[in-house]
């Protein structure tokens, strides 16, 4: 018998997970794994800042939070740490 495989579901691999970001952002990863954010455009918006060319390429932001991103610029940045606060 062959196994199924359920793409939506969480891989169980710490690698395949997505990370979580520095502790002033952790909840992008919550909200990654919750569907409010594809109904709600401030929320696609604010994942859209963290790597332009990335969610432009996936719109996608569970796969956004698993690459490299450069947190720096974003947790300096005012505009964005209101829009994550809002």
């Amino acid at each position: 018998m062959i196994p199924r495989i359920c793409p939506a579901r969480p891989r169980s691999d710490p690698a395949q997970r997505p990370h979580s970001g520095p502790p002033a952002v952790r909840r992008l990863r919550t909200l990654a794994y919750n569907l409010w954010w594809m109904w709600h455009p401030r929320a696609a918006l604010l994942f859209s800042r963290l790597e332009p060319n990335t969610w432009s390429r996936y719109r996608n932001p569970v796969a956004l939070l698993q690459t490299a991103i450069n947190w720096e610029p974003l947790l300096e940045d005012p505009g964005f740490i209101a829009e994550y606060d809002a």
